[in-house]
């Protein structure tokens, strides 16, 4: 189950086959109700309907896992500070941050229907270089060490399999 379905309740289909014979009987079907094992709730929006949220959740003993979608229009770059600090000494557990509005600014969409998935890894470090004005000069040798660095994950990956 995911942050998106966290407030459906979730059930599975026992179905219960009469195979007696002679016994023309239909089967029988019974929903049965899967316990919450662990809560998980979706706070998304501006910063301050997250922070209020972030302070309710806090406020009535909350205890499971959030994840956060910013969705404002001012740029915060400190976004997981604030959070943190607001559910500090809570049983409140941040599990996944989405800053839609750094994810923006950082690729710096050509294209409205342009999403991260669209990219790869090396499109997406160029535009990092370019949103933070890196001189032209510098950025061929980052490219490499980044592209160095990427290809020793995928290798300490192969290795682990």
């Amino acid at each position: 189950m995911g942050f998106g379905e966290a407030k459906q309740q979730k059930s599975v289909c026992l179905v219960v086959f009469n195979h007696e014979e002679g016994q023309g009987k239909p089967p029988s079907v019974q929903l049965i109700d899967v316990p919450v094992f662990q809560k998980l709730e979706r706070v998304k929006g501006d910063w301050e309907s997250i922070s209020s949220r972030m302070l309710e959740l806090s406020a009535t003993d909350f205890q499971g896992w959030v994840e956060v979608i910013y969705e404002g229009e001012e740029v915060i770059g400190d976004l997981r500070e604030r959070l943190e600090t607001a559910v500090s000494g809570t049983g409140v557990e941040i599990l996944r941050i989405k800053n839609n509005r750094i994810i923006d600014h950082v690729l710096g969409q050509i294209h409205e229907e342009e999403t991260l998935d669209d990219l790869d890894v090396n499109d997406v470090f160029e535009r990092c270089l370019a949103v933070h004005e890196v001189p032209e000069d510098q950025r061929p040798e980052l490219l490499r060490a980044y592209q160095e660095t990427v290809s020793s994950l995928y290798e300490d990956d192969v290795k682990a399999e």
